[in-house]
């Protein structure tokens, strides 16, 4: 990409590159808009598992690409069953993704 990463930009790794907050509020929006498509409007829902600075790529107009499936799971909704009963039960996952990125 002819930006680099946003890890790039944020720690200064571009340092001839400014990032304005026209910029800045771009690549918010762009990568929310990305991610809101990726869970909604594929036929498989799928949720990145890794979304962080690294894995956000900008191109020539500081346009977001999101990159870095490889902890992306599909989420077969049709499979997903939902029950509540007075005796609530946890499901326990392996945690994936990056230290310091990954949601509560």
């Amino acid at each position: 990409m002819e930006n680099g990463s946003l890890q790039d930009i944020l720690h200064e790794k571009k340092p001839s590159l400014p990032i304005t907050w026209s910029d800045r509020f771009k690549i918010a929006v762009g990568i929310a808009k990305g991610l809101a498509h990726l869970h909604y409007n594929c036929m498989l829902p799928l949720m990145h598992g890794d979304i962080n600075p690294k894995n956000i790529f900008l191109d020539a107009n500081m346009e977001p690409i999101i990159a870095g499936f490889g902890t992306g799971l599909i989420w077969d909704l049709s499979k997903v069953s939902y029950s509540h009963s007075e005796t609530s039960q946890m499901l326990s996952l392996h945690v994936i993704g990056t230290p310091g990125y990954i949601a509560p």
